[in-house]
């Protein structure tokens, strides 16, 4: 666990770069739906959002070991319900997400681009503050907050209106890019050949939006013959 000693203070590192991630995020896409019409109910959604994972991340415990935690109580204010609590979190919020989009019968294209600049703001930011407690893997991080900061600066420097292919295309960068980021990491775990977890996760990821994305281009063109 990273921590921070100011004094006789201790902060908790890790719930400082969560903050730090949801702030980001948050105003990074704040910036960027400046000119949209509905950017404040991206912005409520979001800091809704971000608050909900993060109470239901340090909650999950009463999910994964019930009786332990009702037994100690006072548990929940040191230990998470770490990966799985994670995934349980994140489940939960995307559902959340994707019931205020419908219910505020919000456009799903701007959604997916308020969502990656979000988490691409969030994701930078994370990554500099993680360069300060893993010094040692700091060229991995730095890598994390270039490739990231690129990809978000394409959205900010991108002729208006994105389209979704646009969208996907930047997560097929980041996505190909990150796998190839992940040589940096000394910390990795081989279980392909060469490769980690995370850059199998990564370059499948990145195989699987470029099939998409010459599917789709591929339509566009017979489309177009057909009409002529």
């Amino acid at each position: 666990m990273y921590t921070i000693q100011l004094g006789s203070f201790v902060l908790n590192g890790q719930i400082l770069l969560l903050f730090a991630f949801g702030w980001s995020g948050w105003a990074t896409m704040r910036g960027y739906l400046k000119d949209v019409p509905t950017e404040g109910d991206f912005g409520t959604i979001a800091f809704n959002a971000f608050v909900i994972w993060f109470l239901l991340w340090k909650g999950s415990p009463l999910l994964i070991d019930p009786m332990q935690t009702i037994k100690q109580p006072i548990s929940l204010l040191y230990f998470d319900g770490g990966v799985t609590g994670r995934w349980i979190a994140s489940m939960m919020t995307g559902t959340y997400i994707a019931y205020r989009i419908w219910k505020g019968n919000l456009s799903w294209k701007i959604t997916a681009e308020a969502a990656t600049v979000f988490l691409l703001g969030g994701a930078a930011a994370f990554h500099t503050g993680l360069i300060w407690f893993e010094y040692d893997n700091w060229l991995f991080h730095a890598g994390y907050v270039i490739l990231a900061s690129a990809i978000l600066l394409s959205f900010f420097i991108a002729k208006q209106p994105i389209t979704m292919k646009i969208t996907l295309q930047r997560w097929q960068w980041f996505s190909i890019g990150l796998a190839f980021l992940w040589f940096l990491n000394p910390e990795r775990v081989f279980v392909i050949l060469s490769f980690s977890t995370q850059q199998a996760v990564s370059f499948a990821a990145g195989m699987v939006l470029s099939i998409s994305l010459w599917l789709y281009q591929v339509r566009q063109t017979t489309g177009q013959r057909g009409n002529c």
